[in-house]
């Protein structure tokens, strides 16, 4: 990603993600790039030379299926492409997101240049909710071979927070041990709990190195910055693999393929209740049951459920009970464990809720 920066004077992106459950594969094994069949690239202003557009069913006919998009830099840069790339990669179908680089204009404002990101990216319709949309991306790495102006893990660290407040979706981090080491002292604690995207080239099976204190390995693999990419007119693409399976990144994008709707359908209740409707209110009751697994956040003001049905074991005691988990998605609250609701009482427990 060493192109990238170019619009400011200095020049050149198991975790649990907002309502999806992610499976990380811990292996210690190293495999070559080819090892992942799931294939991505991604793109800025650079791979338009002479002003050619991006064919991006060209790319998903050759096997890309997923794309990460510039979208701002610092606090007033976007990217002169992002929208004309952002519509005629959503019309293809391919999974994308948006990606802004951490540049920072002066100390303290790491939510300042959060929220001129989701400004710029809400107004081409990105919610992060909507099918083949995977979570927004922060790119975090050196610039002009140093580290950022005015660098504060804090202000980073504020940045995540506005974008996942203002989205209800954990963001992707794209960043690299050397620059964990050279300016955070090491300590990439930080990042834990993120789905890490991080760069190693020309490495054959030496995969990129473990961030340290984040608990997790690399989830995307940007594994060459000279990629030949069908429908990309540059031919010096950063091309990415995903270590997990396409059903997976599928999920990570809300369950879509690139168009449709997002949301499962849910079943009915063996017991005949109805479902929640749209503002009401509802007990959240923790299981002791260790083999159900539902995860989720609580949103006070914008609440939005996924339904799964459960095995049909009661989770509360002493009380009438609902037989079916609940996924609940928002940005404010931080993640439940496992959960079930109530659909007869008129109250949640422990945590606000829409009025």
């Amino acid at each position: 990603m060493f192109r990238r920066s170019t619009a400011l004077a200095l020049g050149g992106a198991a975790a649990i993600v907002a309502g999806a459950l992610f499976a990380v594969n811990t292996s210690a094994s190293a495999a070559p790039p080819d090892a992942y069949p799931v294939k991505g690239f991604d793109t800025s202003h650079h791979q338009h030379p002479d002003g050619s557009p991006i064919d991006y069913s060209a790319a998903k006919g050759a096997g890309y299926t997923y794309t990460f998009m510039k979208s701002t830099e610092g606090i007033d840069y976007t990217d002169d492409w992002f929208a004309r790339d952002w519509k005629a990669a959503a019309d293809s179908g391919i999974l994308r997101a948006p990606y802004h680089f951490y540049h920072p204009a002066g100390p303290g404002d790491g939510a300042q240049q959060a929220e001129f990101f989701v400004k710029t990216i809400k107004e081409q319709g990105y919610t992060g909710k909507n099918a083949g949309e995977l979570p927004p991306v922060l790119d975090l790495e050196q610039i002009n071979g140093g580290c950022p102006p005015s660098f504060d893990t804090g202000q980073v660290k504020a940045w995540l927070d506005t974008v996942h407040n203002s989205l209800g979706v954990k963001p992707i981090v794209y960043t690299s041990k050397p620059f964990v080491d050279q300016c955070m002292g090491g300590d990439g604690a930080l990042f834990s709990g993120y789905l890490l995207w991080q760069p190693r080239y020309g490495s054959g099976d030496v995969e990129p190195q473990d961030i340290p204190g984040a608990g997790a390995p690399w989830q995307i693999w940007q594994h060459a910055s000279d990629g030949q990419v069908p429908g990309v007119p540059d031919d010096a693409v950063d091309v990415n693999v995903y270590r997990n399976s396409l059903e997976e990144l599928q999920k990570l994008a809300g369950g879509g393929d690139g168009g449709g709707d997002p949301s499962p359908s849910p079943s009915e209740p063996a017991d005949g209740k109805a479902f929640p409707t749209w503002g009401t209110r509802w007990v959240v009751h923790e299981t002791a049951d260790p083999d159900s697994k539902a995860v989720g956040m609580i949103n006070g003001s914008d609440v939005t459920v996924d339904y799964q049905v459960n095995s049909g074991q009661k989770v509360c005691e002493g009380e009438e009970c609902s037989t079916y988990m609940a996924h609940i998605t928002g940005p404010e609250q931080g993640f439940l464990s496992v959960v079930a609701i109530d659909v007869e009482e008129s109250k949640l427990t422990g945590v606000p809720v829409r009025d």
